[in-house]
């Protein structure tokens, strides 16, 4: 005798295995988190211990501090916004945040207000 299947049983058996896939959990490693001040000291120190891929967050605060991203492709965001989280570079030479080592579009910069750098003629625009 032969049996067959309806369309509703077919169904059932798809729907649960695709619930089941669901529950399984990720396998896909979470990308890395330095926080600063936390995990480091600076914002510089941060991106200097980020491996690429790297998310850098900074608690709010004033950093004076001059950054440069040395061609890593991390991701630095304060971690509350703009209005709380300042990188002051005290009007020293040149420019509080640099992006001149071959850095490409997954090297960002977020959250941040960025004041007292001189301005050091290079414009570089993707």
């Amino acid at each position: 005798m032969m049996r067959h299947r309806s369309a509703v049983g077919v169904a059932l058996t798809l729907g649960v295995a695709v619930v089941q896939m669901a529950l399984q959990p990720a396998t896909t490693a979470a990308a890395t988190i330095i926080d600063v001040p936390t995990d480091q000291p600076t914002v510089q120190a941060g991106i200097d211990a980020a491996s690429p891929g790297t998310r850098v967050v900074v608690a709010p605060g004033v950093y004076h501090e001059h950054i440069d991203f040395h061609g890593k492709a991390v991701e630095v965001a304060s971690a509350q916004g703009p209005a709380t989280t300042i990188l002051d570079g005290d009007h020293g030479p040149g420019a509080v945040v640099t992006f001149t080592s071959g850095e490409d579009r997954s090297s960002t910069l977020s959250g941040f207000t960025v004041r007292n750098g001189q301005d050091s003629g290079v414009r570089i625009f993707h």
